[in-house]
């Protein structure tokens, strides 16, 4: 006993301050829950069990509503530090403010684009020469935590082959090259001398006819299909957008890409398109 006992049922029994109003927590540690503050039974302090868990491991628990919102990390708080979330709607701010687990997804049709692509690599593999780039027109960051880059459209509920973009951060303005992973690195000794920012596995790009969908918490941003017809572009060059607005459908609004980036092939990975 290290203080005077103030609850009148027995002995001070927290041995580490003194219970000073028996009307609010007791003041003796800064533990989660609260000890006894009724005054009808001895204090609690630290030998109470949790009233919950912290499952995910962030210094808080599940089921206390930390930040005064209304909702605690068990009810769907994603983020209960911060009041403001979970929001109504999820502009682009790297957060995932409606609490969904996918960020960013409130951006307009083709504010991310696919900027560009190597569907036909002339020397090296296919697994070793395929990229798709995406570019940012917004002046803002966009995390793609979420989103899904696939094919087989024209649908975001229609895809088949995906990739998963969890992870990744699109600056603003900027350009992030995506390269298709081999199966067995020793197939690809040689790259082209650029760093991308991920590999996929899953995805295969198809010369003649195929289609690049992306998406964001099953919201369509962007849709390329090439097809057999008019050329989109030759053996060995990547196929380049002239511009964001330029249609995805349309090889009008592509050309092929002409600076050198080894195997004989051609293409800006990660870098602002050759102007067509």
């Amino acid at each position: 006993d290290t203080g005077p006992d103030d609850d009148d049922t027995g002995p001070d029994d927290d041995d580490a301050g003194p219970d000073d109003d028996d009307a609010g927590p007791d003041d003796d540690d800064a533990t989660l829950p609260p000890d006894d503050d009724d005054a009808s039974g001895p204090d609690d302090d630290d030998s109470s069990p949790l009233p919950c868990p912290d499952a995910d491991g962030d210094g808080t628990l599940d089921c206390l509503d930390d930040d005064g919102d209304g909702l605690s990390e068990d009810l769907g708080d994603c983020d209960d530090t911060d009041p403001s979330i979970p929001a109504t709607g999820d502009p682009p701010d790297l957060l995932d403010n409606d609490c969904d687990g996918v960020a960013d997804e409130d951006v307009a049709l083709l504010d991310v684009v696919v900027s560009e692509f190597m569907a036909d690599p002339s020397t090296a593999y296919d697994e070793c020469g395929e990229y798709v780039e995406l570019h940012n027109t917004l002046a803002v960051d966009v995390s793609l935590d979420g989103w899904v880059l696939g094919d087989g459209g024209p649908t975001c509920a229609l895809l088949g082959q995906q990739v998963d973009l969890s992870g990744l951060v699109l600056p603003a303005g900027g350009y992030l090259a995506l390269a298709r992973a081999p199966a067995d690195p020793w197939d690809c000794p040689f790259g082209y001398g650029y760093v991308p920012a991920d590999d996929y596995t899953g995805m295969t790009l198809e010369n003649f006819a195929d289609e690049l969908v992306l998406c964001a918490a099953g919201n369509l941003v962007d849709l390329v299909a090439w097809t057999v017809g008019p050329s989109w572009f030759s053996s060995g060059h990547a196929a380049g957008r002239s511009s964001p607005s330029a249609s995805g459908l349309d090889p009008a609004g592509w050309c092929e890409q002409t600076s050198p980036l080894g195997f004989s092939d051609h293409g800006t990975p990660g870098q602002p398109n050759d102007p067509c």
